[in-house]
């Protein structure tokens, strides 16, 4: 962190500095960290930084703004820090307890958004492990005519996911409801009636969970993000499950990890009840979506 004998610490100054030292930290992302967590501080957004460069920080701001910056240098999450995060031009409210939504799992939403608009009539979707229900809003938000039951085990996800739900005003067409995985739906009567069933499921092997970056390992729901020792654990289990719920012709969206795709669409190829799977590749080239419909 900047020393505190700089007489003027202008926004443009503080930022390069605080990006520097982040990035000496082995922050990942420093320079958004640090734009991030002074958007937090002053009050404003990041356009709002830009255009006020020269704006310089009073005493009560670089107090508070040295506070976040040492907690972020110690390894905890930006969005922890400042309570939010956006995710798919919205934005989501997330602490403890809840894993921090992704930009790769912006592909898993595009493709059920995608889904939704092309069947135009009102349709039932599920999405399976929500934690922030950053994809269950995202889907209601961008496509109308989609009502969302939104499943979540852990009543602390579950109750960020019911902040985010209201605060996005789709409380109407969007239900969270706790359980494991397909539970709370066989409860609710909605086997054989979903047009799309949509997860980011955990998927990370238990023996590299040890070499996750320490922000994300040690701060992060470990149940969020490990999934058995191959990392597909839960994956084969919502291939068997979801065709009980959907519907001939649904679509069954899941995020994967790299070098995961095969091994899961092997696993649904094993159950005889879908078609051929295809996969959507992330800007680094992965499989990221494996997309694959009931028969």
């Amino acid at each position: 962190m900047p020393p505190s004998s700089q007489e003027v610490w202008t926004v443009a100054l503080i930022l390069k500095t605080v990006a520097d030292y982040l990035r000496d930290k082995g922050c990942e992302t420093p320079r958004l960290d640090a734009e991030v967590l002074l958007s937090h501080v002053l009050g404003a957004n990041r356009v709002e930084l830009y255009t006020g460069y020269d704006r310089p920080l009073v005493p009560v701001e670089l107090e508070g703004y040295r506070a976040l910056v040492k907690r972020r240098a110690a390894g905890e999450p930006a969005a922890y820090l400042v309570g939010h995060k956006e995710f798919y031009s919205l934005d989501f409210r997330v602490g403890p307890g809840v894993l921090v939504p992704r930009p790769e799992t912006e592909f898993l939403v595009s493709a059920a958004i995608e889904e939704a608009k092309s069947r135009g009539e009102p349709l039932r979707a599920a999405d399976i492990g929500t934690g922030s229900a950053c994809v269950a809003v995202s889907l209601a938000v961008f496509a109308s005519n989609c009502e969302v039951v939104a499943t979540e085990r852990s009543p602390v996800a579950a109750e960020f996911a019911r902040k985010n739900v209201i605060a996005h005003d789709v409380q109407e067409r969007v239900t969270v409801t706790e359980g494991e995985l397909f539970e709370p739906l066989r409860r609710m009567g909605l086997a054989g009636k979903l047009a799309v069933v949509v997860s980011n499921p955990p998927y990370i092997a238990g023996s590299e969970f040890d070499s996750l970056p320490a922000t994300v390992r040690n701060y992060e729901p470990r149940e969020a993000l490990v999934a058995g020792e191959g990392g597909t654990e839960c994956h084969e289990r919502i291939v068997k499950e979801a065709p009980d719920f959907l519907v001939p012709g649904g679509l069954l969206a899941l995020e994967v990890g790299a070098g995961q795709f095969e091994k899961v669409a092997q696993t649904a190829g094993d159950t005889g009840f879908f078609g051929e799977p295809r996969a959507l590749e992330d800007y680094g080239g992965i499989k990221r979506v494996f997309l694959v419909r009931r028969k």
